[in-house]
């Protein structure tokens, strides 16, 4: 990915109508970026679409992993998701 925002949109199943946060960790640790995501409202049980840009930073080539991670009630938790690294560049 070329450029300064990288977007990310999918469904979720969520307990709440939080905002999610995503963010996008890099193998060292550091975050490139992060944005809270909010979720579209639908019957209990249903699937949430959402969508959004991340801005982030990088001054190499950096490979990243997109994180999805439900906020709010008692235990914040990381939604089940399936994941691939990403190149980020410049």
């Amino acid at each position: 990915v070329r450029g300064d925002v990288l977007t990310v949109s999918g469904l979720v199943r969520s307990s709440s109508d939080q905002a999610l946060l995503v963010e996008l960790i890099a193998t060292d640790g550091s975050v490139a970026g992060s944005r809270l995501a909010g979720l579209v409202p639908t019957e209990k049980g249903e699937y949430h679409p959402f969508s959004v840009d991340i801005p982030y930073q990088v001054s190499a080539p950096t490979w990243v992993r997109v994180t999805v991670t439900e906020r709010g009630g008692r235990f914040p938790r990381a939604i089940s998701i399936t994941t691939s690294e990403v190149l980020l560049s410049p």
